[in-house]
């Protein structure tokens, strides 16, 4: 049961009468078909009873079909409207002019005004959905954002498509969805993702990247040589190949014995090619132990 002491409709400011009706009639979690039902106990004067009580809506209990109704007759003698779609465009003009929708709080201030009135057009049909107001929505957005939301919107496949091929405006949802992605994108400088927390993973896994390079980088340096050790290290191969040709340098003729060793020139060096032929046989003579 849908109860507001302080509600009723007495043939002024039906309009009021009715938003604060449907907002009372949520709150309670009625259906349609008890809004429809219950109306009558918040009409006061007897005339306007008799008037509810001939609409088609109230006899059938038709929410829709009756509220429809009493718009068409109370809502003109009452001649309270609260918003047209002119005040839908102005608040798309005057971001788009101040080019203010660069932060998150610029564009939920953007948003909040948007919806508001917004809501109040569909439910007051002056606007048949609210994707219908997208392109105006989106208007507001820098060129480069337009694309970079439309492009986020098609690669979800989010953009429906005529038969015709022409684009049709996307769910409501699906729009600001996208809207807000690309703000947080655009001033916080992340790449623009299906959700907050596939963001929440790219920024994770970029700060994890970059963790991982900073390491490697720091370790890369620690086992980097220091030039005091590049320096000293040059210095002991230069010592080294010095060495090498000192040794080279200082070796002279070798001979070889029987037993296949290298000898210093010594006495034998008389069988070298520069002295005379010598007399002494050229090989000593040993005893064979097999023979003898």
């Amino acid at each position: 049961i849908i109860k507001d002491p302080g509600l009723f409709y007495d043939g002024s400011h039906f309009m009021k009468f009715l938003t604060r009706y449907e907002r009372i009639a949520q709150t309670f979690q009625a259906t349609d078909y008890d809004k429809a039902l219950q109306i009558g106990r918040f009409v006061r004067t007897e005339q306007l009873k008799c008037e509810l009580e001939e609409m088609d809506g109230y006899k059938q209990c038709n929410w829709k079909k009756l509220r429809k109704e009493m718009v068409e007759l109370w809502g003109e003698l009452d001649k309270t409207v609260l918003y047209t779609t002119a005040d839908l465009i102005k608040v798309a003009e005057e971001y788009t002019a101040d080019g203010q929708l660069t932060t998150h709080r610029q564009y939920k201030a953007y948003l909040g005004k948007f919806t508001t009135i917004l809501k109040y057009l569909v439910n007051n049909e002056h606007i048949a959905k609210k994707q219908d107001a997208s392109m105006l929505f989106l208007s507001a957005f820098s060129r480069e954002s337009q694309k970079n939301i439309r492009r986020s919107l098609v690669s979800q496949g989010r953009l429906p498509r005529g038969k015709d091929g022409s684009s049709k405006p996307p769910l409501w949802n699906h729009l600001t969805e996208a809207a807000e992605l690309e703000i947080h994108a655009e001033e916080h400088g992340y790449v623009d993702v299906k959700n907050f927390a596939e963001s929440n993973q790219v920024m994770q896994r970029s700060l994890d990247a970059q963790k991982g390079d900073s390491r490697r980088r720091e370790k890369m340096i620690a086992d980097a040589p220091t030039p005091q050790a590049v320096e000293k290290k040059f210095q002991e191969m230069a010592q080294e190949i010095t060495l090498l040709r000192q040794q080279v340098q200082g070796l002279g003729p070798a001979t070889y014995n029987q037993n296949q060793s290298v000898d210093r020139p010594s006495e034998r060096s008389e069988f070298s090619r520069d002295n005379a032929r010598s007399l002494a046989p050229l090989y000593e003579h040993r005893i064979c132990y097999y023979c003898h």
